[in-house]
C-alpha cells in the first residue's frame, strides 16, 4: 500500500521502527472450524480482519495485555449482545458492511434475548470467519505505544478514501494526541509494518503520533 510522503515527512528525531504482524489465527474456539493456529498470548496489538481478494480487510485494531484475556472478554461481549457489531461475514469479505446487530442503538437487550439462538448462529458465522493479527509489543516498551499504534491505524483507516474502508468498526472512540501531550505519549515515529500476507488497510508505513 502506497502512504502519503507529505505527511510522513520526517524530522531530524523521528526514527523508524519496524513492527512484524504474525497470522492469521483463528478466532479462539474456533481453531477447528477453519484449520489455523490459535492466537500466542502475548501483549501487543492486534488486528480483526476477513479474508478480501488476495488478502485480508482490516475491520478494527485493538491493544492488549494478554491476548487471551482480551479476547474471552470479546467473546463474551458477542454471545451477550454486548458493545460488538455482528456483521456478515459473506458482505464484509466483499468490502461491504451488513449489520446483523448494531449493539450502539439498541436501548436495551430485549430484542437480543429474544431472539438470542438467531443472534449467536450470526456471532459463529463472523467469528469463524475472522482472521486475527498480532505485533507483540512487550511490556517494557515505552509506555502508550500499543495505545497509540491502535488509535493511529484506526484513524488512517477512517481517512481512506477506498471503498472498503467503509468496513471499519465505528463503535471506538480515538482521542488524537495533543502537542501539549507529547511527554504523556512520547515522541512519533514511524511503523514500518512487516507482514507475510497483504492486509488491505495496513499501510507499509505509518507516522505514530
Amino acid at each position: 500500500m502506497r502512504f502519503n510522503k507529505k505527511a510522513l515527512k520526517r524530522k531530524d528525531n523521528m526514527e523508524t521502527r519496524k513492527f512484524e504482524w504474525k497470522g492469521p489465527f483463528a478466532w479462539p474456539g474456533y481453531e477447528k472450524e477453519n484449520g489455523l493456529n490459535p492466537i500466542p498470548d502475548v501483549g501487543g496489538v492486534y488486528l480483526w480482519t476477513f479474508e478480501y481478494g488476495d488478502g485480508y480487510l482490516l475491520y478494527l485494531a485493538g491493544m492488549t495485555k494478554s491476548t487471551q484475556k482480551r479476547f474471552d472478554d470479546h467473546s463474551r461481549s458477542f454471545r451477550t449482545g454486548g458493545d460488538v457489531y455482528i456483521l456478515d461475514p459473506k458482505k464484509a469479505s466483499e468490502g461491504v458492511r451488513v449489520e446483523l446487530w448494531p449493539w450502539q442503538f439498541s436501548k436495551n437487550k430485549s430484542d437480543f434475548e429474544k431472539n438470542k439462538h438467531l443472534y449467536l448462529e450470526d456471532v459463529k458465522n463472523q467469528l469463524s470467519a475472522m482472521r486475527i493479527f498480532v505485533a507483540e509489543i512487550p511490556d517494557n516498551s515505552e509506555q502508550h505505544l500499543r495505545k497509540r499504534i491502535e488509535g493511529s491505524l484506526m484513524r488512517s483507516l477512517y481517512g481512506s478514501k477506498e471503498s472498503w474502508a467503509k468496513l471499519a468498526d465505528r463503535g471506538m472512540k480515538l482521542l488524537k494526541p495533543r502537542p501539549s501531550d507529547k511527554g504523556y505519549y512520547g515522541q512519533p515515529i514511524i511503523a514500518e509494518n512487516i507482514c507475510p500476507v497483504k492486509i488491505y488497510g495496513l499501510p507499509d508505513k505509518l507516522r505514530v503520533d
